[in-house]
């Protein structure tokens, strides 16, 4: 074995522990690079998260203060008609008014009307 065979097996290892380290450190970065950029996108979800709870608990304190406020007008209302000699109870889903001779009439609240959004018809727009 002469010199130059030498020198070709030589050069031939050391293109493939090159090319073999090249690939190695190529994975090893790009996982490195996905576990930052999982660790990144997750803080970015619970961030997120984080948000839309805090605003449904808001949503959810401004329901609470709007049912006090119904709580409210509606025993102001029962006590302005309770000075007419009307009595007004309120059952589940059933309103009763009495008069003061005694008579009743019993009314069944009524579902939630559909609201149709307002559009402008097209002679109205200028």
């Amino acid at each position: 074995m002469n010199i130059q065979d030498l020198l070709s097996i030589l050069n031939l290892v050391l293109v493939i522990a090159i090319a073999s380290g090249g690939i190695w450190g190529f994975k090893w970065a790009s996982k490195k690079g996905y576990s930052q950029e999982a660790g990144q996108l997750q803080e970015s979800v619970i961030g997120a998260l984080k948000e839309e709870v805090a605003a449904l608990r808001r949503k959810v304190d401004d329901l609470a203060n709007e049912r006090a406020t119904q709580d409210r007008v509606i025993a102001t209302i029962r006590y302005a008609l309770k000075q007419f000699g009307l009595r007004v109870t309120i059952s589940g889903d059933f309103v009763t008014i009495q008069d003061a001779s005694g008579k009743t009439k019993t009314t069944h609240v009524q579902d939630r009307a559909i609201v149709k959004p307002i559009v402008p018809d097209e002679d109205d727009v200028s």
